[in-house]
């Protein structure tokens, strides 16, 4: 349930059928600013209130707040999959190590935790994959990646218990990367529903590629900021 709230009457009956509530509720709160909160006495006739005090009362309710209308729909697609959300542990699988450290950088601001692999995954990702590529979190697997390496890396990711959910660098420019990757991530996803994204950036080739990534149910975005925030946002909701 996606909403854009301003003032709320009947405070106390709104909270008690949010915490009831069997969905997920994802509100953008607006008036958060003392000229917005004027605007909304004009608009609506309504008193918007302190917005520190709706946000306190949205978090009791288990309400998740977005700062825009986007953050909201971004939220909205993740929760919207099969998915179990089950902790705050977060692997990055990347080809592109700036994007990668982005991602990263995002995810600890947001308070979610970069987590260490089981020791057997670690060590079973180190025989499959030659020296250049870094098997810790993220795992980068550089520019010199092949689609299949992708689907290797998801195997053991996907079945380790230490991570609770996946955010995927995935540059189609590099080298050799071809087309496949998208059925070889989409196969292994499946099955899975640890919640996951992936980030693509790029042109033609990459909007195309990843509107076929889409259309097999996988969250793609534009960039790791928006995609690390949208997997924080949707991480806070307990079902």
């Amino acid at each position: 349930i996606c909403m854009y709230i301003e003032g709320i009457e009947q405070g106390r009956k709104f909270l008690e059928t949010a915490k009831s509530c069997k969905k997920p509720v994802i509100v953008v709160k607006g008036g958060t600013t003392e000229a917005g909160h004027k605007a909304t006495l004009s608009h609506t006739g309504s008193l918007a209130g302190s917005a520190e005090v709706y946000f306190g009362a949205f978090k009791q309710a288990n309400i998740i707040t977005a700062k825009s209308l986007q953050e909201m729909f971004d939220i909205a697609r993740i929760l919207e999959k099969d998915i179990e959300i089950t902790g705050k542990r977060v692997q990055v699988l990347t080809n592109g190590g700036g994007y990668g450290i982005m991602a990263t950088d995002t995810l600890i601001k947001q308070g979610l935790i970069m987590t260490e692999m089981e020791k057997n995954s670690i060590k079973q990702l180190k025989k499959s994959f030659p020296e250049i590529v870094v098997v810790k979190n993220p795992i980068d697997l550089t520019g010199e990646s092949r689609a299949e390496w992708y689907q290797v890396s998801l195997e053991s990711i996907l079945k380790d218990k230490n991570v609770d959910a996946v955010l995927i660098v995935l540059l189609y420019q590099t080298p050799h990367i071809d087309p496949k990757v998208v059925d070889l991530i989409s196969s292994s996803l499946k099955e899975s529903k640890k919640p996951t994204v992936v980030v693509s950036v790029g042109g033609h080739y990459t909007e195309t590629l990843k509107r076929d990534l889409e259309d097999q149910g996988v969250v793609c975005f534009d960039s790791p900021e928006r995609a690390a925030n949208a997997l924080a946002k949707a991480l806070q909701y307990k079902g």
